[in-house]
């Protein structure tokens, strides 16, 4: 099973997970506004599903910014998905970010110094696979104890 999971804004967080008949891999980056639509273009057709963060325009976030880079994203995500026949899957900030702390990216190795993004969108692929192919969580488990 090949996920892709997207964090998406001005600046969007991607994680990939890539599994082949040897073994499996990780990959996370941030690309920036003026890369992702390409980018999209030529990773959802080759992924099994996608998952996305999900943006909710409250008054707080109005407040915050009038930016659309998050919400056209999630458009053209979809869009995206809808073209090549491939699920998609939104999950929410708030539970990516309570399932999966910055400490238990830096112990399965997926963590990256800096603005974040690309932390938020590996979040989102291990809660992904968390709920969705429990199998492929209890292997990357395998070793580890969660602990609250």
């Amino acid at each position: 099973m090949n996920i892709l999971t997207v964090d998406p804004g001005l600046a969007t967080g991607i994680a990939m997970w890539v599994d082949t008949p040897k073994d499996s891999s990780f990959q996370s980056e941030i690309v920036e506004s003026g890369a992702i639509y390409d980018k999209l273009n030529r990773l959802i057709p080759v992924f099994d599903v996608v998952a996305f963060e999900t943006f909710t325009i409250t008054a707080k976030t109005v407040k915050m910014t009038r930016q659309n880079d998050a919400l056209e994203l999630i458009g053209v995500v979809k869009f995206l998905c809808w073209m090549h026949d491939k699920p998609w899957a939104p999950q929410s900030p708030g539970d990516a970010k309570a399932f999966v702390s910055n400490a238990w990216l830096r112990k399965l190795g997926w963590y990256h110094p800096g603005a974040g993004h690309d932390n938020d969108a590996a979040r989102h692929l291990f809660l992904f696979m968390s709920r969705r192919y429990s199998s492929m969580f209890d292997t990357l488990m395998r070793g580890y104890v969660l602990k609250p």
